[in-house]
């Protein structure tokens, strides 16, 4: 996580320097403005090339759930507002310093105990062969089973800290468009390979700072 930083220290002037992301990064808020961090990250990550007579707009939970029922947007992905749980790994995230994943596998089971394991800086497990997350969650319900809890369900749990909005053309609100941040491919990809080895429900959840998207295999 520190040589990452270092990097984006290094680059951040170099990205700045580029005409469209400081033009973007400068576009005009309506309503409440994330951190500055969590827009550097959105600009950075997204990079998109958007009009100068656009501004933007976060997304709340209630406008994701409208869009939902309407759109197919989100491919079968569940989605809840954030909770105590959620909202504290959100905060290991360090939005408004240095946005970055934080991942835990957590064991919901019966007794409704707080069952996770310590908290990973980073995606879930980057870089982590499927071989050694599998050993983890089976160590996790054993410890877990071993304590008395009924095991329900392994939840691999991270946060996804970045900004989800709505970009609104001033000349033509027709080209408006969303940039939602739920589950990626990889995310999904992550949970198909490991859920054939794990002896209970597998759910990928990713939390973002306006709600949490999950899918149970």
């Amino acid at each position: 996580m520190v040589k990452d930083l270092m990097i984006d220290i290094f680059n951040g002037p170099k990205t700045l320097l580029h005409a469209p992301f400081w033009r973007n990064f400068s576009l005009p808020w309506k309503g409440s403005k994330p951190s500055l961090a969590l827009r550097y990250k959105f600009f950075k990550d997204t990079q998109l090339s958007i009009s100068k007579n656009s501004y933007l707009k976060l997304l709340s939970f209630e406008t994701i759930k409208y869009i939902q029922k309407r759109t197919s947007f989100f491919s079968g992905q569940i989605i809840k507002e954030n909770k105590e749980f959620d909202q504290l790994l959100l905060s290991k995230s360090w939005t408004d310093f240095y946005p970055h994943e934080v991942t835990v596998i957590n064991i919901r089971n019966s007794q409704n105990e707080v069952f996770t394991s310590s908290y990973h800086h980073g995606g879930p497990y980057k870089g982590a062969s499927l071989k050694s997350l599998r050993k983890e969650v089976h160590s996790l319900c054993f410890k877990a089973r071993k304590k008395g809890l009924t095991v329900e369900e392994v939840q691999i749990v991270h946060t996804h800290p970045t900004c989800e909005v709505m970009i609104i053309d001033r000349d033509d609100e027709s080209k408006s468009s969303f940039i939602f941040n739920g589950l990626s491919s990889s995310d999904i990809e992550l949970a198909k390979s490991l859920a054939p080895f794990v002896p209970y429900p597998l759910r990928i959840k990713a939390i973002t700072p306006a709600a949490n998207y999950s899918m149970l295999f």
